[in-house]
């Protein structure tokens, strides 16, 4: 058996203006949104359980880094 997973990788740029710093974050939430569906979906699918986890595993790893990349957006905003 083997196991296949997709994964796509957004990039994103600081350009350091306030401007671009918000509309970064409103990108990066609609990108958490999207992966969060992702989970859900995942999580009611009909994957085995082996599959399913490696699936999950990825998303959330990517949830943590959009995550990590608004937190470090709002923080620069702020300062």
């Amino acid at each position: 058996m083997s196991i296949s997973l997709v994964s796509s990788t957004a990039t994103t740029s600081s350009t350091g203006t306030t401007s671009s710093s918000s509309s970064d974050v409103s990108s990066l939430k609609s990108q958490l949104t999207s992966l969060n569906s992702q989970l859900s979906a995942e999580s009611s699918s009909k994957d085995d359980a082996k599959t399913k986890a490696a699936k999950t595993s990825v998303i959330e790893a990517k949830i943590q880094q959009v995550q990590a990349q608004i937190t470090q957006k709002q923080s620069v905003k702020t300062d």
